[in-house]
């Protein structure tokens, strides 16, 4: 999915299949849409314009520069009440990743102090 703006989020994780790098965006606005919605597939439909989120890219083991997969949708956005409403609305930030006790932990900023953690499964 398309995005104004791009962030690095947790540092990449070497994977079997490849080097996953997670990214935070913020999903595309498009003047010519309705309420900012484009409507030629340059954002995430599944969210509203101006909502951070994030993706994730695959790059390869061998030559890093070639992307193995992408998602195209964001895989990590605002779900809960509290993530939605606030200061600033519609913001998840991915600050950090842990491996721990079988588990992948995200951990998340939201504004203006909150920090969150969710659990992933592989």
């Amino acid at each position: 999915f398309a995005w104004d703006v791009g962030a690095p989020a947790p540092p990449a994780v070497i994977t079997p299949e490849g080097i996953l790098f997670i990214y935070n965006s913020k999903n595309k606005w498009c003047d010519y849409g309705r309420n900012g919605k484009c409507e030629r597939g340059e954002n995430d439909p599944t969210i509203p314009p101006g909502t951070y989120s994030a993706g994730q890219v695959l790059l390869s083991l061998d030559d890093p520069t070639q992307v193995v997969h992408r998602t195209y949708q964001s895989f990590f956005k605002p779900e809960m009440q509290y993530e939605k409403t606030g200061q600033v609305a519609n913001v998840c930030f991915l600050e950090g990743l842990a491996y721990y006790r079988g588990e992948w932990l995200l951990y998340y900023g939201l504004p203006p102090l909150r920090r969150c953690r969710r659990r992933c499964r592989r």
